[in-house]
């Protein structure tokens, strides 16, 4: 996201650019039209009976979607009106997961890292990820992960929300864990414990190498090692 102050006109200019310009590139798209949507798009004259990849679908619409909420009002009412046409969509594919890790006292002021990654689907494509510093001195890796915790859930929830609002109802949102303690001590005392090696927010808080990080980079990535 770009701001820029306008000093003539006053105000603050919204853009994307180079977001806009990376998504264009993965899509191959070479041509443009002038306006979103033409006389025909409500029509299903464009349909066609090749089956979706309806994970990939949604994935690359709430990329264009935060977009038009962004700074691209204009394009909104077409990307909302694209969420609606993904017809029986599974459960598995498209209800939201959320791993979320730290790491102790990585900084030289004793400060961990968090890294939050929220994916469709337990083992499906990343639509969020972040890594970030944490703002508060922890006195144990166990106080680290619950700080981890506190930065990623507000984070879940707003994924929740975005997800309700293109029409995917969302069960209660698994939130993966590698650190017993830290579930034992969270505030409803539950939580899902999966190991360090299937931790693949454990890549967004440290340097990580040998065969950990191609095992972590291929899960987030949703590739294989070649």
């Amino acid at each position: 996201m770009q701001l820029e102050k306008d000093l003539i006109n006053g105000g603050i200019n919204v853009s994307a650019p180079k977001f806009i310009s990376d998504l264009l590139k993965s899509e191959n798209v070479t041509e443009f039209e002038k306006t979103p949507t033409s006389a025909s798009f409500l029509n299903d004259d464009h349909a066609t009976d090749q089956p979706i990849d309806k994970t990939l679908f949604a994935s690359k619409l709430m990329k264009i979607m935060w977009l038009a909420r962004l700074c691209r009002n204009d394009i909104l009412f077409a990307i909302s009106y694209m969420s609606s046409r993904v017809s029986n969509p599974t459960t598995e594919s498209l209800q939201l997961f959320a791993y979320i890790d730290a790491s102790y006292a990585l900084h030289k002021d004793m400060k961990g890292q968090t890294g939050i990654v929220i994916t469709l689907g337990k083992n499906g494509p990343p639509v969020y990820c972040k890594s970030r510093k944490q703002k508060l001195v922890s006195r144990s890796s166990t106080e680290s992960e619950l700080i981890a915790l506190n930065d990623g859930l507000p984070e879940v929830i707003w994924a929740k929300q975005f997800m309700t609002n293109l029409g995917y109802n969302q069960k209660m949102i698994t939130v993966f864990e590698d650190n017993q303690s830290s579930i034992i001590l969270a505030k409803n005392g539950k939580g899902s414990t999966i190991s360090t090696k299937e931790m693949m927010a454990d890549i967004l808080t440290k340097p990580i190498t040998g065969r950990l990080f191609f095992q972590l980079r291929d899960m987030i990535l949703n590739t294989e090692q070649k």
